[in-house]
């Protein structure tokens, strides 16, 4: 009986309105996006007005009465999210209130620039790498047991192709760019609070602190958009001790939540796959949070686990090809 029970009910689940989460990094237009996160301005202006006019965009608010009464999504149903936390979000957040977007921004709350943007400063778009910066990547390197000399100078040519190079890559133009590559991957896969950790040997020479300005209540951009937690150094949570899975959590919602005079109920994981957090993590994140957010494939519907929510990454499309993309997720399969 339970058989034909879970057989009617998977058949009854096809026909269901489904939601499509869609998620965004920075947007912004930039002299280079090694790690493929940012999407330019002109592009993204083109996706929402798409958007606006192809399909159901939901706001925050009414994606959280769906999912809390099981009610039915409507027909192409879809919400923006963006991760990370950018100087560059409260333009983001001023064209989408132009557009009448309501979205979840996702803030990180680190001391120091994100690895990812110091690396592309300081390793790869920069002509000649100070002297401490090289003996500091060099270190690194020698840990990593990677026999790579980079580059001390590059011309002018050399930095204008390595702007156009992007991960996921199999072609390295430049020894710099393989360090990128190497480093970057580390940091996302290791214990960041460990004596040992890679983050920090960079934090030598990573003095350039992190100030977005997030907030203050009377901000008409961040009453209009919704504020979600994303940890505090965006960390891989599944390779943190308990305890510091905990720290990262509870210190980025405290601090936000003071900032914005908001209880904060969404969260999403960083980098998001099952990869990077664990049963300890979900577990954290049932007891501070009402929904979460990962970063795999998939659509949400009203009985969908509300914290292991599925979302679709965007990446810097032109209108043609985010059409067509729109509409792979939209109608996805799995």
């Amino acid at each position: 009986m339970s058989i034909l029970r879970n057989k009617f009910y998977r058949i009854k689940k096809k026909y269901w309105n489904k939601l499509t989460v869609l998620c965004y990094h920075r947007i912004e237009d930039v002299v280079a996006d090694p790690i493929n996160i940012t999407v330019g301005l002109d592009n993204f202006l083109e996706q929402i007005d798409w958007l606006k006019k192809s399909t159901n965009i939901i706001t925050p608010e009414q994606f959280e009465k769906i999912l809390l009464s099981r009610k039915t999504f409507p027909k192409r149903a879809t919400m923006l999210t963006f991760d990370d936390g950018y100087l560059s979000y409260k333009n983001t957040m001023s064209v989408l209130k132009d557009y009448s977007i309501p979205a979840i921004f996702f803030l990180s709350t680190p001391k120091k620039l994100f690895y990812w943007d110091f690396l592309s400063k300081t390793l790869i778009l920069t002509e000649t790498i100070l002297d401490e910066n090289y003996e500091v990547f060099s270190e690194i390197l020698d840990y990593l047991n990677i026999d790579i000399k980079i580059e001390k100078t590059l011309d002018k040519k050399s930095i204008e192709r390595i702007k156009n190079w992007k991960l996921p890559s199999e072609e390295y133009p430049f020894e710099r760019c393989k360090a990128f590559y190497s480093i970057t991957n580390r940091l996302e896969n290791e214990d960041s609070y460990s004596d040992k950790s890679i983050y920090k040997i960079l934090n030598k020479i990573n003095e350039d602190s992190f100030n977005f300005d997030f907030t203050h209540s009377n901000d008409t951009f961040m009453k209009y958009h919704t504020i979600g937690s994303h940890t505090s150094n965006h960390f891989n949570l599944r390779r943190l001790q308990f305890s510091d899975q905990k720290k990262e959590i509870i210190e980025n919602k405290i601090k936000l939540e003071k900032n914005i005079k908001k209880k904060i109920r969404f969260f999403a994981y960083p980098f998001g796959t099952r990869e990077h957090y664990n049963k300890k993590s979900v577990e954290l994140v049932k007891k501070y949070f009402q929904f979460s957010f990962s970063n795999f494939q998939g659509q949400i519907h009203k009985d969908s686990n509300h914290y292991e929510l599925p979302r679709f990454l965007v990446r810097d499309w032109g209108i043609e090809d985010f059409k067509t993309n729109i509409e792979k997720f939209i109608n996805y399969k799995k």
